[in-house]
């Protein structure tokens, strides 16, 4: 979007995680609000949810005020919800973006606030039946396009270059699995 000529303000919760990848990019532009987890349906703690959300969405839709947002993205996760919602609210195009074959509950329900949701893979249309949809693919950073060479790579994970090398990811809900395998 920067390179597009766009102004970008990029909504991030308050976890060290989140801090620890801006503080990454010091050319963009950060805002911080209150991680907001939605706990199982009938869980004692869904007031407490309820009433985060609610202080989260005003805290959004100041914030977008004050940006001049003309639209909303969210990339995911029940951080994106307060900030699609607060500009749903006051009238915004709304966007939500799933790199997942399978969307989580999270985008799921964010979805329902949304101009058009934004997917990575064709399959997970079907997770969001009467939704304007389109297939943009996963965006990638930059540095993506500057791997190492296969020796390069091999030598700093131990590997023999000559070999073959299978390499497994997984992320969202998939990835606590095939970490523990």
């Amino acid at each position: 979007m920067l390179a597009r000529g766009h102004e970008v303000q990029l909504v991030i919760s308050e976890k060290p995680v989140d801090a620890e990848a801006s503080a990454k990019y010091p050319r963009l532009r950060f805002a911080t609000m209150p991680a907001v987890a939605k706990p199982p349906n009938g869980s004692p703690r869904m007031l407490r949810f309820l009433w985060q959300l609610w202080r989260s969405v005003r805290q959004c839709k100041r914030l977008i005020r004050s940006f001049g947002a003309e639209a909303v993205l969210g990339m995911g996760g029940f951080t994106s919800l307060p900030p699609v919602y607060a500009g749903h609210a006051l009238g915004l195009k709304t966007f939500i973006h799933d790199s997942n074959a399978r969307p989580g509950r999270a985008n799921i329900l964010t979805s329902r606030f949304c101009t058009c949701v934004c997917l990575g893979l064709d399959a997970a249309t079907a997770f969001f039946p009467n939704r304007a949809t389109v297939i943009t693919g996963t965006p990638a950073r930059p540095e993506i396009l500057q791997l190492p060479s296969r020796a390069a790579a091999a030598a700093c994970f131990g590997l023999a270059p000559d070999r073959p090398t299978v390499v497994v990811t997984g992320g969202s809900q998939g990835a606590r699995r095939l970490n523990e395998l």
